[in-house]
């Protein structure tokens, strides 16, 4: 068990070492940061979305998700600080 229990740990540590933040392991829930407009918005990810197509602001969490819309199609992508 406590084998597993490192495995499970070094692979969400290896997750957020490249930027993606682990926000509930339970339902699969990941954020990816992203600069938007000079601001730095959360991409949203959940466990059974074939792909990215939500965001939200940092204060919003995920209640204030909101679907991609144009302005993150022209924007070439870019680690926020």
């Amino acid at each position: 068990m406590d084998a597993l229990v490192q495995r499970a740990k070094d692979a969400v540590a290896e997750i957020d070492a490249i930027g993606v933040q682990v926000k509930d392991l339970d339902t699969g829930l990941l954020d990816f940061p992203f600069s938007l407009d000079g601001d730095v918005v959360l991409l949203c990810w959940k466990m059974g979305e074939t792909r990215i197509t939500h965001w939200h602001t940092v204060e919003a969490g995920f209640r204030g998700r909101q679907p991609v819309d144009e302005r993150f199609k022209r924007t070439k992508p870019e680690k926020p600080n």
